[in-house]
């Protein structure tokens, strides 16, 4: 989707705010999934996705496994997604983040929500290895472009700074 000035700033604007917010909230928590929520939140915020998932790699099973998840269904967050499988096992595989613009038309999909028309994923990488992918998705063809690729992969740097944090990784 063409994006117009105005909306241009009035993001850079949601950006701003959120990395403040992200300073102040990201030193005060207490526990993992309270890092993962507040960066799942402050990147819905700037993103304007309607659902997300973080998935971990399980290099025994060769699967992602399920971190945190923001709309989907408990189905759909205990879903066997194995390396290759739909669009997050690809990214997985490959390194490389995708923008589906429109899921009905990607073979490769596997359904998260029901009303998904697009989707945006994004390896998540630590000391040169792939460790996972974070995966939005939105009811609207074309929701996603390179700049929310490129602000995606900038929250995934926070998911993996969380995780070492943590001693998760």
């Amino acid at each position: 989707m063409k994006k117009t000035l105005s909306s241009r700033l009035a993001r850079v604007q949601k950006v701003v705010a959120a990395v403040n917010r992200l300073k102040e909230e990201l030193s005060g928590a207490r526990s993992l999934e309270e890092l993962l929520e507040k960066i799942i939140l402050l990147s819905r915020e700037v993103l304007g996705y309607d659902n997300a998932i973080i998935r971990l790699l399980n290099p025994a099973t060769r699967t992602l496994d399920t971190l945190i998840a923001y709309g989907y269904s408990l189905e759909a967050q205990n879903r066997v997604i194995r390396i290759g499988e739909g669009i997050m096992g690809r990214v997985a595989e490959t390194g490389k983040a995708w923008i589906v613009g429109d899921i009905t038309k990607e073979r490769n999909y596997i359904r998260g929500i029901d009303e998904a028309r697009s989707e945006l994923a994004v390896p998540l990488h630590y000391n040169g290895k792939i460790i996972g992918v974070f995966n939005v998705e939105s009811r609207e063809f074309n929701a996603f472009d390179e700049t929310d690729k490129d602000l995606l992969q900038g929250f995934t740097k926070l998911v993996v700074g969380a995780l070492t944090q943590f001693n998760r990784i």
